[in-house]
């Protein structure tokens, strides 16, 4: 017989990936809009980038291949900054329209559509 659903509350799963990037040396900041995004694009439905990752960062940190000290970071946060930069970029821009489904892995990762009006 399969398990039942554990349902937890998002703030208190966003939290959990705050303090666990945290403990693996990212810096508070990253951390949270990392995990923001993560605990987001599940909710809206891509379970392929959002929280099931966490696992294999945590691994991947453990073996040695993922170094997130000094200031490093996962490529939500960078990510989500270049996004604001191309929209900023795309609104002052003569007759050009930020696309709203927001292409590929990167649109529905950070969630770009709700930005652009």
């Amino acid at each position: 017989m399969p398990d039942a659903p554990v349902m937890v509350r998002h703030t208190h799963l966003e939290t959990f990936i705050v303090a666990t990037l945290m403990a693996m040396k990212m810096p508070r900041a990253p951390a949270e809009i990392t995990a923001g995004l993560m605990v987001r694009t599940d909710l809206r439905g891509v379970d392929s980038h959002g929280i099931g990752m966490l696992p294999r960062y945590v691994e991947w940190w453990r073996e040695g291949y993922l170094v997130l000290d000094a200031g490093k970071c996962l490529g939500h946060y960078p990510a989500l900054a270049l996004a604001a930069r191309r929209l900023a970029r795309a609104r002052r821009a003569q007759g050009l329209r930020p696309r709203r489904d927001g292409g590929h892995s990167l649109g529905r990762v950070l969630g770009v559509a709700p930005l652009v009006r």
